[in-house]
């Protein structure tokens, strides 16, 4: 009966099984208790599925940010040793090995920065400081901070923006992290000038 069938359902899902449906029958209270254990389970099953997609976002976010920080680590680590040994010692190489000890650190801070980041977006505390913004400067100022990493890679890197365009309100410093990554990105998978 429609009381055993509701039973039945509560102590199935209770166990965990929130693809359990309750027959329903008639059109008395308890049908249309049935149709909303129904609907329950099914929006229990769906936020259940939701949660996995995001744990499974998660775990892949985390995978992709355990490499990207390899990369800068491996990248610091033979340039100072390479220094320490004395492999380079010649002023515009060891200049150079400094400039790229420096990027890559500046790199290594941004990735920490975008996990902190990641982490308040990710408890609700993330706070927007919202501003007119001009577009144009934003992408100026990431191509001049970039141009050294995109030169070691024998890159040209340049960046236009209409003149006329209307500042927005924005967080300058988020807004200019997005293009910071995106371009960083483009550097990482663009192949060199000289080929």
């Amino acid at each position: 009966d429609s009381i055993s069938d509701l039973s039945r359902g509560a102590s199935a899902m209770a166990a965990g099984d929130l693809s359990i449906r309750v027959p329903v029958h008639g059109s008395d209270e308890f049908a249309r208790l049935a149709v909303t254990f129904n609907q329950m389970a099914e929006h229990l099953q769906a936020a259940n599925r939701r949660q996995a997609e995001l744990e499974q976002a998660r775990r892949s976010l985390v995978a992709a940010v355990s490499h990207d920080l390899r990369t800068p680590l491996a990248s610091l680590r033979a340039a100072t040793e390479a220094l320490r040994d004395g492999v380079v010692s010649d002023p515009p190489t060891v200049k150079r090995y400094l400039s790229s000890i420096q990027a890559e650190a500046q790199r290594l801070g941004g990735l920490i920065d975008d996990l902190f980041e990641l982490s308040l977006i990710d408890s609700g505390n993330v706070r927007l400081d919202l501003e007119p913004t001009v577009l144009a400067d934003l992408i100026s100022d990431t191509v001049e901070s970039m141009n050294h990493q995109a030169r070691l890679k024998k890159i040209h890197l340049s960046g236009r923006c209409q003149s006329d365009l209307t500042p927005i309100l924005a967080d300058p410093l988020k807004i200019q992290r997005v293009i910071l990554n995106l371009v960083q990105n483009a550097i990482r998978h663009t192949p060199s000038d000289e080929i």
